[in-house]
């Protein structure tokens, strides 16, 4: 059972380590494409300054932003969540650290976020990711998303209430 945890600004601690895991971000390896990604292994730079100017635009931002880690019953933390708007849609991310992978934590996590875009009368959700992500793939459809479009070699999966 997962619940969803909003980080106080001094909770950066979490966030740093998920970014910066080379297992957990491998899924981002060839692709940069914005400063502080690495192709090489995917990472995500996160230093606490990066966190500090990064914090303010996205926690406390409801309805348009959401942002949470995810929390194991245990107290652990276990992956992060989030959505902003893109176009027409909110797009959503959903991480789930490495070692907690294949748990069941990222199709919990899904259904946490969808009932919380409800909640904030959030209509559409997006994401987008290569079909090769197959645990990606089951999760989603399993939650109600549907193939909508590519993006050139992704699928663009979507969620409509």
């Amino acid at each position: 059972k997962l619940t969803l945890h909003i980080p106080g600004i001094g909770e950066s601690a979490f966030r740093r380590r998920l970014l910066s895991d080379p297992e957990t971000m491998a899924y981002n390896r060839g692709y940069a494409p914005f400063p502080g990604y690495h192709p090489e292994n995917g990472c995500i730079d996160c230093s606490e300054e990066d966190w500090l100017s990064w914090y303010p635009g996205w926690v406390g931002q409801e309805p348009e932003r959401f942002y949470a880690y995810l929390r194991s019953a245990g107290g652990d933390f276990v992956g992060e969540v989030n959505f902003h708007p893109a176009g027409d849609a909110h797009e959503i991310g959903i991480v789930i650290l490495a070692e907690y992978r294949e748990k069941g934590y990222g199709r919990e996590g899904l259904r946490l976020l969808l009932q919380k875009a409800r909640s904030l009368g959030i209509r559409r959700l997006r994401n987008t990711f290569e079909p090769e992500r197959e645990a990606a793939m089951r999760i989603h459809l399993a939650a109600g998303f549907r193939q909508v479009d590519t993006d050139g070699d992704c699928c663009v999966m979507e969620y409509r209430w």
